[in-house]
């Protein structure tokens, strides 16, 4: 497994060093890449590091109080996002709380400096590699037991560090502000279950699916039933990273399940009127409506 370990500043690049170093020795199909370290002399740097961002299986971001908010790391971010998925990327946060980050490194899931969350991190690696090359939990335990206090000696042994971020030193958020927020969001969602047209208004619905269809009832059907079972998917998704949204994902996956329901109906009429036609026999239920023969 490529590991790329992305760092901006002096001591973030002290940590990136560190777990290129540490990594293998809890498990051994790992293969960190650092920047400074694994660009041999005289190779062009930026078509290394585009080439490593494209083969890497997983990414980590080493977010200090320094380079929070620098630009060259919300780029290597977004690099890794586009070739690998989000549940495969993590900043790694070093002398800084979660509460502290800003912008697109808000849409992946933190690691921390303390051995639970640096052992989750492992899990999760170990978790996307090759049945052979998998280690049983036990041994992936004991293996992390054992080197663990190398890492935790080594990155709490880094100075503290005065540099300059280039960038405005981003507050701390209040628990006030942090309440508020999620208060917010709650409310935002309440809105959207009693009201899903919030969420996706009937007329933008319509007005997008006759602009990729036309007005063939059979391909207006099938479009729209692709753009509900991809709500479906990315709410189910989401909500397993975030359990605020189950409630959401819940009113998707009723919705997606009502269509097919619909849809099953449709077809039935539709045959029985196709039937009904061919013998000249009128039936009471399909009298009057005119339903979209499935093809």
């Amino acid at each position: 497994m490529r590991v790329f370990i992305s760092w901006s500043g002096d001591l973030s690049k002290s940590v990136a060093c560190t777990l290129r170093e540490w990594l293998p020795g809890v498990i051994q199909a790992v293969q960190p890449y650092v920047s400074s370290e694994d660009i041999d002399k005289g190779k062009r740097w930026s078509t290394e590091v585009a080439n490593e961002l494209e083969r890497a299986n997983y990414g980590i971001i080493v977010v200090t109080k320094e380079n929070v908010g620098r630009p060259w790391l919300n780029f290597e971010a977004g690099a890794l996002s586009r070739v690998v998925a989000k549940t495969s990327v993590t900043p790694f946060l070093f002398r800084i709380s979660q509460s502290e980050v800003r912008g697109p490194l808000l849409q992946f899931q933190s690691t921390s400096f303390s051995k639970e969350d640096v052992h989750k991190l492992l899990a999760s690696m170990n978790g996307l590699l090759e049945d052979e090359q998998r280690l049983a939990e036990a041994r992936l335990r004991s293996a992390f037991d054992k080197w663990w206090p190398d890492l935790e000696a080594e990155l709490d042994g880094l100075p503290e560090t005065s540099e300059p971020s280039g960038q405005p030193q981003v507050p701390a958020v209040s628990d006030r502000a942090i309440m508020e927020e999620l208060l917010e969001l709650a409310r935002s969602q309440q809105r959207i279950l009693a009201d899903p047209e919030l969420l996706l208004p009937y007329r933008y619905l319509r007005s997008a699916m006759r602009g990729l269809v036309g007005r063939d009832p059979r391909l207006y059907r099938g479009a729209l039933h692709d753009e509900i079972a991809e709500l479906d998917r990315s709410l189910s998704k989401l909500s397993r990273e975030n359990p605020d949204l189950e409630d959401l994902a819940s009113t998707a996956s009723m919705l997606h399940s009502k269509f097919h329901e619909l849809t099953a109906r449709s077809h039935i009429d539709a045959d029985l009127k196709r039937r009904n036609h061919r013998s000249g026999v009128g039936d009471q239920r399909t009298q009057g409506f005119d339903f979209p023969e499935s093809g």
